[in-house]
């Protein structure tokens, strides 16, 4: 039976199989460990589970022992948190974890604000933001809306950060007078937000995030991103052609080779969303 069309009741049971055949554990290791396998066991990656349960504070020694915590606890939604001197494990036993590097993070909500947002909504709204952060961000809220310009904005802008790492930024900030200089000096440190893991799965719409590259932005509609129902059904529909294929073709020759195993991924329309765009190393 088809389950393209997505029923959230079903997550448990699809879950485990797109973890266990879909998602791209080792392009996402190899992104988080930016060339350093270090990195990755020093990062935190927090899980939440069906239910609501928040799992955080964890890292992972190896590809191989985060993958037997996705197959033991199949997450309806990763998080990935900072690069910490020491492993986010050792929070119990360290006075205080500190960062080392973050990436800098920008959450475009596509549809919170629809009912009072005039210029567009949903994927145009998506668009739009897009071209702002990567067009004009310095010139319209660094220089125009000069959002750290006074002490006043300043501190306000810092009580977004945890109280225990706040002064590694406030003193570096203090002494620089203008928005882009702050804002420079934040993001060389370290910016405290959490990021949705690409290739988790939204448990509302079933939707997986998808990596793109931006500079495609145009040609990017978040309203057509695939499904977990709708890839599962996509595996299920292309092995059960090559099967048929395969079948037709060993009854002209018996000694012909079976074809090469195409890794799960690629047989679906997931595979439009390049994986090698999680490779580009962003430095901040």
């Amino acid at each position: 039976m088809s389950c393209s069309v997505y029923n959230e009741d079903y997550l448990p049971d699809l879950l485990p199989l797109y973890y266990r055949r879909i998602f791209p554990q080792a392009v996402f290791y190899k992104w988080l460990c930016y060339g350093d396998p270090t990195k990755f066991n020093k990062r935190e990656i927090s899980f939440t589970l069906i239910g609501d349960v928040y799992i955080r504070y964890q890292s992972f020694n190896t590809l191989e022992e985060f993958v037997q915590a996705l197959h033991k606890k199949f997450p309806i939604k990763m998080d990935i948190g900072a690069v910490y001197k020491d492993r986010p494990q050792l929070k119990t036993s360290v006075n205080v974890l500190i960062p080392v590097e973050r990436e800098v993070v920008f959450d475009i909500d596509m549809t919170d604000y629809d009912e009072v947002r005039t210029c567009c909504s949903g994927a145009d709204h998506f668009r739009r933001a897009l071209k702002i952060v990567d067009e004009y961000f310095d010139k319209a809220i660094l220089v125009e809306q000069d959002i750290l310009g006074t002490d006043e904005r300043l501190e306000e802008f810092l009580n977004n950060i945890e109280e225990d790492i706040r002064p590694l930024f406030k003193e570096t900030m203090q002494n620089l007078h203008t928005s882009e200089q702050r804002w420079n000096a934040f993001t060389n440190t370290f910016q405290k937000l959490s990021r949705e893991a690409p290739f988790c799965v939204h448990p509302k719409t079933g939707k997986i995030s998808v990596p793109f590259d931006p500079k495609y932005v145009d040609h990017f509609d978040p309203s057509f991103v695939p499904t977990i129902s709708q890839v599962i059904d996509e595996i299920n529909a292309y092995d059960a052609q090559t099967k048929q294929q395969e079948q037709s073709l060993q009854e002209k020759d018996a000694e012909l080779t079976p074809s090469v195993k195409i890794r799960d991924y690629k047989k679906t329309s997931l595979l439009k969303y390049d994986c090698k765009v999680l490779l580009l190393k962003v430095k901040v």
